[in-house]
């Protein structure tokens, strides 16, 4: 039973850690070399505002489009080699604090080479490279052919048939198919945060002998984690002085086989984008003068501006505020007056700077007011008014990020005055709040 319960275990986590890595998908799956044809590669991150990182160990790559989006489109275009190989591309979200969940993408290059031949003349030759055949082309006078050919990566004979006079011979012909790189290699995340370091990415383009692989950091020191058919994952920690890292990693039995990577080191942790949508909620009071005081509460939906980080987001606020005055009139008797107030209110919120897991962030806004005043006295009948007012205000908040939500404080200075024939209220003044965001996608 126990061994039940433990592969149970292992096949949740496995589900989980593979849901947090990007789906890649290719079109074409494959390119012939030097016809110029490029390749769309759509990855979902499953959630908008994650940051998506991508490597190539051969071509180009350009994108993504959209970095906020939650499908983001990248293309590549082939290098300028005509030999074959297999392109191999990286794609990976970072995550604050985790090692990175990799997908990888490999395309197969088709190189495109004339096979020369010489046989019996007049033959008719024939090649077969892998499963595709070629020809037939009859050779001339003197027994020479040219016969175009397509090769994948992997490929080094081809197999000659010629036939002449009912006679058929064969023979293979090798290909001089030049020794191509198949590491690619990632510093995630960059920049590398100080101390707490980072990873190292090494694939291959087929599969990776662990045993042979040499890794060699300059700037801090590797340690070996993860150890998968095509790629290692290594635990990176920077020097106690280092400001930047460049890790080298090679193959022994490959001497072809090299990749590097670079990346800089900073002082503190890098406040993760917003996310496209957020909520929040906030409790706290306001004070504007005298018995201008009391509760204020808010709720709030977020949406990120999809340029500069997601770094300014536009708020929808709805609010509440009320105050309260008991007092005494003398040779009269007592009165109790109320005053609430509902907030309905737009914000522009941007993030101004940040240091570990800390950040600035400040608001500026406005929106109707609606408010309903009501008195009841020893003296004079009761009474209730309503009118609309207007809140304008500016705002700096200080944020703490935690894995999912930011708690923040928020001081606010506003002009909100609620004001009749017989009333002269200040909702705004100073206002308080304390509450929390959560990302919602």
């Amino acid at each position: 039973m126990r061994g039940w319960r433990s592969e149970i275990l292992l096949f949740f986590a496995s589900a989980v850690a593979l849901a947090k890595a990007p789906v890649a998908t290719v079109r074409p799956e494959r390119v012939t070399l030097g016809t110029g044809e490029k390749v769309s590669i759509s990855v979902q991150v499953g959630r908008a505002g994650k940051r998506l990182r991508a490597v190539a160990n051969v071509g180009y790559l350009e994108g993504p489009d959209d970095p906020a989006a939650s499908e983001q489109h990248f293309t590549w275009s082939s290098p300028t080699t005509r030999f074959p190989q297999t392109a191999l591309l990286l794609f990976w979200i970072e995550e604050p604090d985790s090692p990175p969940e990799v997908a990888a993408v490999r395309i197969p290059l088709v190189g495109r080479t004339i096979l020369q031949i010489h046989t019996e003349p007049g033959a008719e030759v024939r090649v077969q490279v892998a499963k595709a055949s070629f020809g037939p082309v009859r050779a001339d006078r003197r027994g020479h052919v040219d016969i175009p050919i397509d090769v994948p990566p992997g490929i080094l004979t081809a197999q000659v048939a010629a036939e002449s006079h009912d006679r058929l011979t064969t023979r293979a012909a090798p290909l001089d198919i030049p020794s191509v790189n198949p590491l690619a290699a990632a510093l995630s995340p960059d920049p590398f945060i100080h101390p707490d370091g980072g990873w190292l990415i090494v694939a291959h383009a087929g599969s990776l002998d662990a045993s042979q692989l040499k890794v060699d950091v300059v700037g801090g020191t590797a340690q070996q984690t993860t150890v998968l058919p095509d790629r290692v994952l290594f635990k990176i920690t920077p020097g106690a002085t280092s400001k930047h890292v460049r890790a080298t990693a090679a193959l022994s039995n490959q001497p072809d086989a090299l990749a590097q990577a670079e990346a800089d080191i900073a002082l503190s942790k890098t406040w993760p984008s917003p996310p496209r949508w957020s909520a929040a909620a906030s409790a706290g009071g306001f004070y504007g003068g005298g018995s201008n005081s009391g509760l204020a509460l808010a709720l709030n939906g977020s949406y990120a501006l999809p340029f500069d980080g997601n770094r300014f987001s536009v708020d929808a606020e709805v609010g509440f505020r009320s105050a309260a005055l008991t007092a005494a009139v003398a040779g009269l008797g007592r009165i109790d007056s109320s005053v609430r107030a509902v907030l309905l209110e737009l914000a522009l919120r941007a993030f101004i700077l940040h240091r570990g897991n800390w950040a600035v962030l400040a608001r500026v806004g406005g929106g109707a007011m609606p408010f309903r005043s009501s008195a009841r006295s020893d003296f004079q009948p009761s009474f209730s008014q309503s009118r609309l007012g207007f809140e304008a205000f500016v705002s700096g908040q200080i944020g703490y990020q935690l894995t999912g939500f930011q708690l923040f404080a928020e001081l606010r200075g506003a002009l909100a005055p609620a004001s009749t024939a017989s009333l002269d209220a200040r909702f705004g003044g100073g206002v308080l709040m304390l509450g929390a965001r959560y990302d919602l996608r």
